[in-house]
Parts: structure tokens; C-alpha cells; sequence
């Protein structure tokens, strides 16, 4: 944990300098660093006992979760799940390694994105499709190597995270920020996707 949070600090920033509790709960399969943060306890981790004990923890997701929490829930797991695939974080949850491209091209289309994308946190992203988290990280990282990440920051911030809400942005938010609709990126992402 301690490589993880020099990794995400050296890549995104020192956004959070306070102290980081981890657990591990043998009842929980999935981790979780951003549901704490929304309710007011960031720094707080919680793995998975399963998971860890696999080697599967998501350390790098989580950590970034502590890092840059959002209120888009979208974008909160794309970019946790980008980073943690960029920065050698081990195999773990949503791909397990696998190409987050191959798995959004199974089920990725106009209508899904949206509907993810005005996902607040804590909804769970899973909620509008088993795929979210893929697909987020698809779209994320396809942002970030398409227009850069000064503008991603720049769209990251206006969701800042507020304990107890859930504001996902607003959607002219994408206009101000990349000179065009939400929709039409999706589009231009859809079109380098791998379809199956």
C-alpha cells in the first residue's frame, strides 16, 4: 500500500496528505475507498479478505479513490481503474488483466454511456451495467490519450465530491470543457472500440 500511494501521488498529485485506514473484511468481496470518502471518511480503505489473500486486491483503484474522489461515478471509476492498470497495480477487479477496450466493445453503445455517465456517487455503476466499471475505464482512458489529461483534470473538477450528495455534473459541463457534446465523444470512442 505504501508503493501504491507513492505511485498515485507522483501521478496525480498530492491531493490528500491525511492519514489511510485499511481493512479487510472476510465478508466483503469488492473494495471500496470512494463509498467512505462520500460519506465523510476519506482515507478510509476496505478490501475484500478473499481478494487480498488472492492477490487481487484493486490497491492502486482504491488508493486513487483516496486521491481524486469525484461525484461522477463514471468518471471516479474510469479513472481509478485506468490508473491502476497504468501504474502496475496487480491484476484485480473489473478486468482481471484483461483489455478494458475488448470487454466495453461486448456492450458498449450511446445509450449505456449516458446512462453511466449520470451515475452519482455512490450509486454503484454496476447498477446500470455489470460491464461499468470496464466501460468507464474504456472511455476514461480514451479521453485522457485522445485530448490529454489537463483537460480530463480540468472536466474532473467540476464534480467535486461532497459528502452525503449526489450531483453527477451537469451534462453542458462536456461542452465547456472539450467543445462538444457528451454524445459525440462517445461516438468517436465507440468507433475505436473492438466489436465482437
Amino acid at each position: 500500500m505504501q508503493r501504491a500511494r507513492v505511485k498515485v501521488r507522483e501521478w496525480w498529485g498530492a491531493t490528500f496528505e491525511g492519514s489511510i485506514s485499511i481493512e479487510t473484511n472476510i465478508e466483503r468481496v469488492l473494495s471500496m475507498a470512494l463509498i467512505p470518502a462520500w460519506r465523510g471518511e476519506r482515507g478510509q480503505m476496505i478490501f475484500g479478505a478473499k481478494r487480498v489473500n488472492a492477490g487481487e486486491a484493486a490497491t492502486v483503484h482504491e488508493m486513487i479513490h483516496v486521491y481524486a474522489p469525484t461525484a461522477n461515478r463514471f468518471l471516479a471509476e474510469g479513472l481509478a481503474a485506468y490508473g491502476h492498470d497504468l501504474l502496475g497495480g496487480p491484476p484485480a477487479y473489473p478486468n482481471f488483466g484483461k483489455s478494458f477496450d475488448d470487454i466495453a466493445g461486448r456492450t458498449a453503445n450511446q445509450e449505456l454511456a449516458i446512462a453511466l455517465e449520470r451515475t452519482p456517487t455512490p450509486n454503484a455503476l454496476e447498477t446500470v451495467s455489470k460491464e461499468g466499471e470496464a466501460i468507464a475505464c474504456s472511455f476514461v482512458k480514451f479521453l485522457i490519450e485522445r485530448h490529454g489529461m489537463d483537460k480530463f483534470r480540468a472536466l474532473y473538477a467540476l464534480t467535486p465530491l461532497a459528502p452525503m450528495q449526489r450531483d453527477p455534473g451537469e451534462p453542458a459541463r462536456w461542452q465547456q470543457i472539450y467543445g462538444q457534446s457528451f454524445e459525440s465523444i462517445v461516438d468517436a470512442w465507440l468507433t475505436m472500440l473492438p466489436r465482437r
